[in-house]
């Protein structure tokens, strides 16, 4: 009698392993923290604490960080104010007020701050205080070296012209304030209330960046360096 022999069937297939199938990993928190750790931060964060307590922390510019630097390990002995940009305000602070500065750092560790307050008005703290005065302010219409504004300033009062330009103008004077000088600036809040201030007594100023016109200026590293927009 012959021998059946049982082959398989050209029909049948091998069942497939669960292991074939490889599905794309679904992320979780950790993974995305750890993603998130790995993306360089464009910007460098700067805590700073002032004679009246206030500290604040902000993420400064790349092209402020050297300045920056320099300002504080080795401040003029003449001016006082070092003016820099943030992501989304302008910074105004007075050197001679300030205890204590940190460039970077860990989070938790060092120099304890809370970041800069990123609100719609021009905040002022001055020296006697650390809760900061918040004013209402209309954003300039133009810039300081803007040819419209000087145009525009020659047919105005002064006071009228000078709300065109108040905020641009409040940092310039900052810059300006030196040993010796008495500098009072005032600014138009937005009920056309006058405000006046006594620079040598503001500690720190900050301003939305989005209320001041932006200035085409050469840099001062070079003169023949292209001219940049800030």
């Amino acid at each position: 009698m012959a021998q059946k022999h049982f082959g398989k069937s050209r029909t049948s297939r091998p069942e497939l392993k669960q292991h074939v199938v490889v599905p794309f990993p679904v992320k979780t928190g950790v993974d995305q923290k750890r993603h998130a750790q790995t993306v360089v931060d464009p910007y460098r964060w700067f805590r700073f604490r002032l004679r009246n307590g206030f500290t604040g922390a902000v993420p400064i510019l790349e092209r402020d960080v050297a300045r920056l630097w320099r300002s504080v390990r080795e401040p003029e002995t003449f001016h006082s104010f070092a003016v820099f940009d943030s992501p989304t305000r302008r910074i105004g602070l007075n050197l001679r007020h300030m205890t204590c500065s940190q460039f970077d750092g860990h989070r938790g560790a060092g120099l304890l701050a809370d970041a800069v307050p990123d609100t719609g008005t021009v905040d002022i703290v001055f020296s006697d205080s650390k809760e900061p005065l918040h004013i209402e302010i209309e954003p300039d219409e133009f810039a300081l070296l803007d040819g419209h504004y000087k145009k525009r300033s020659k047919i105005m009062e002064d006071e009228a012209a000078a709300t065109l330009v108040q905020i641009a103008m409040l940092f310039s004077y900052c810059e300006s304030t030196h040993t010796g000088s008495d500098y009072v600036e005032c600014l138009q809040d937005a009920s056309c209330s006058s405000i006046w201030i006594r620079l040598n007594d503001v500690a720190l100023v900050s301003a939305p960046i989005g209320h001041l016109k932006a200035e085409w200026r050469k840099t001062k590293t070079c003169r023949d360096a292209p001219e940049e927009r800030v």
